[in-house]
């Protein structure tokens, strides 16, 4: 007996399809937050898989980003408080000789005063940091009797003397012992001070002086007495 295709039939196999086609749908569907990193292929998450600006700079290694152009040179920040001054050092030397020093010849340097020498002075000074130092003397001159026909002039200096060296603390002083008469004496003082700038050492500070024209006399220029007083201030 032959049969043939009815309406009915056909639209029962069509039903009969989509009822399977959706169970074997049902059969596969992966349910939500199921798939991990287990289950991801190597390399199988490429750029065009990722959102575009959806990763942050802590999903990455250190050193893995490229650092970025180097930014404009900020404003210069406000000047500090003045820091404190450099500690401070002194020195000083004082006498009045017995005998006294003569101070001929002529056109050389006697040492009249020094902070080294053990009886009229205070020693060496160490300086720690640069400093200005300021040293300040007052000697007395004087010529004694005999015939002296000429005026004498004595020239005096500070110096302060290192193993590095020896320089120079402000200018010479000049004084003058004026003529005399047979049997007179003459006396002068000389005030001398200047400051310069040291670096760290330790330091001699000494007074020389000098006849700065020989005479033919018998009242020869002659040292008598001094002092001598030197500040150093960090800078």
């Amino acid at each position: 007996m032959k049969r043939h295709l009815t309406p009915s039939l056909v639209i029962s196999v069509m039903a009969l399809f989509v009822a399977l086609g959706g169970a074997s749908y049902a059969a596969v569907k992966i349910p939500k937050n199921s798939v991990g990193a287990a289950q991801i292929k190597k390399n199988a998450v490429t750029s065009a898989k990722v959102k575009d600006r959806s990763l942050l700079a802590k999903d990455f290694k250190a050193g893995q980003i490229p650092a970025g152009a180097k930014g404009d040179t900020g404003a210069k920040g406000d000047t500090g408080a003045t820091g404190p001054a450099g500690p401070t050092a002194s020195a000083y030397a004082s006498n009045n000789i017995n005998p006294n020093t003569s101070l001929t010849p002529g056109g050389v340097n006697f040492t009249v005063l020094d902070t080294t020498t053990p009886e009229a002075g205070s020693g060496t000074m160490t300086i720690t940091t640069r400093s200005r130092v300021v040293a300040d003397a007052s000697v007395s001159l004087f010529k004694g009797t005999g015939a002296w026909n000429a005026a004498a002039d004595v020239d005096c200096q500070i110096q302060a003397a290192s193993l590095s060296g020896t320089v120079s603390i402000g200018q010479v002083a000049r004084t003058t012992l004026t003529t005399t008469v047979l049997g007179g004496a003459v006396y002068s003082e000389a005030s001398l001070s200047g400051a310069i700038s040291l670096d760290p050492g330790e330091y001699g500070f000494r007074v020389l002086c000098q006849q700065a024209n020989g005479v033919n006399s018998a009242a020869t220029p002659t040292y008598d007495k001094g002092d001598l007083t030197v500040i150093a201030t960090g800078i």
